[in-house]
């Protein structure tokens, strides 16, 4: 019973503006229990594990980082997270090539697993 009255609060709720993913918190009843309800849209944020070169770059851009540190910085990331040597950069990738962007840029290097 519970689920099915969850479901149906849920569906009219997709209707109602009180529960449009704008981040916003609002306090909402459960029965007798109040609870504070924020909802927010997960498709406006980036994902750093599958954000392309560009998408990054332009992120940092738009945070404020300079083009020339946002190039680095992008590429920095893809090395990162992939296994492989990423197109338009010598080193290797994966973490060893971020260790390698690290080391370079004169910054701590974490220590291995």
């Amino acid at each position: 019973m519970g689920t099915t009255v969850a479901a149906v609060s849920a569906m009219q709720a997709a209707h109602d503006p009180a529960f449009w993913p704008d981040g916003v918190e609002r306090m909402v009843h459960i029965g007798e229990t109040a609870v504070l309800l924020r909802i927010s849209n997960e498709s406006d944020r980036i994902n750093l594990n599958t954000a392309s070169f560009a998408l990054m770059r332009a992120l940092l851009i738009g945070i404020g980082v300079e083009r020339a540190q946002a190039n680095e910085l992008a590429a920095a990331i893809l090395d990162w997270r992939t296994a492989g040597v990423v197109a338009g950069r010598g080193e290797g990738a994966g973490i060893s090539g971020g260790r390698a962007w690290l080391r370079a840029a004169g910054r701590a290097v974490p220590e291995r697993r």
